[in-house]
């Protein structure tokens, strides 16, 4: 049997250092390579658009219809928006505006509904209420009053941390219903000593006191409410 010479055996580990010491910056170009692709693949795939959520937790897969829930999955990249109506409410109002808000603070949004014209009359506006990725069909809140409604936006009027809802009408006084601890109350804490063709309204903090104010936008002019103080005596 053949056994290798001290000189063969040092011959050989010199041969297999240089071979490592030749790869080795191949390797090391190898992985930063490899390194770069994953940093560049992650970073598209952060600025992809992804669909909107229902459920604030996750994107859709397939558009759930009418009453099933949204199951968040990976996301598939739409293409186009859908024909087919996904929801759909039970009742049928002269709605003029929508907006999304979480209003009892679970992380799914809710869909609030302002209804009514000038046209048709008054009507209630509402809230459906998002459980669980599955938007109900019935309204969980309607207001006490009809108003012709053409504007509904969601902001924290007291500071309070839940979502209060302004309502901008016309021909009729601009109204803000409470949110307290995550029921909407159906009477209106706020209504304007003005009536107004009103066609926007939105919240602003202008003084950053973590209190919004509601700024509302009609035919000729655009006014702004501010929030009053309780100052100790």
């Amino acid at each position: 049997m053949h056994h290798p010479t001290p000189t063969a055996l040092s011959r050989r580990r010199s041969s297999a250092r240089r071979a490592a010491w030749l790869f080795s910056p191949l390797l090391l170009a190898g992985a930063s390579v490899w390194l770069l692709f994953c940093a560049l693949t992650s970073a598209y795939a952060d600025l992809t658009p992804r669909p909107p959520s229902l459920r604030g937790k996750g994107e859709l897969d397939s558009p759930p219809r009418n009453g099933e829930e949204y199951a968040p999955s990976q996301a598939n990249n739409p293409t186009s928006l859908d024909p087919v109506p996904v929801w759909f409410s039970s009742d049928n109002d002269d709605t003029r505006s929508v907006a999304w808000g979480d209003i009892d603070g679970d992380g799914d949004l809710d869909l609030a509904a302002g209804n009514g014209s000038t046209y048709y009359g008054g009507q209630p506006n509402k809230v459906y209420i998002n459980a669980d990725g599955a938007l109900q069909l019935t309204a969980i809140f309607t207001s006490n009053d009809s108003d012709a409604t053409s504007s509904v936006a969601w902001g924290d009027m007291d500071g309070d941390g839940d979502l209060d809802l302004a309502a901008g009408n016309a021909l009729g006084p601009n109204k803000v219903y409470l949110n307290v601890g995550g029921v909407l109350q159906p009477t209106a804490i706020f209504a304007s000593n003005d009536s107004d063709d009103t066609q926007s309204v939105a919240w602003g903090d202008i003084y950053r006191a973590r209190a919004q104010t509601a700024v509302l936008a009609r035919g000729s002019r655009i006014i702004w409410y501010d929030f009053t103080y309780d100052h100790p005596s």
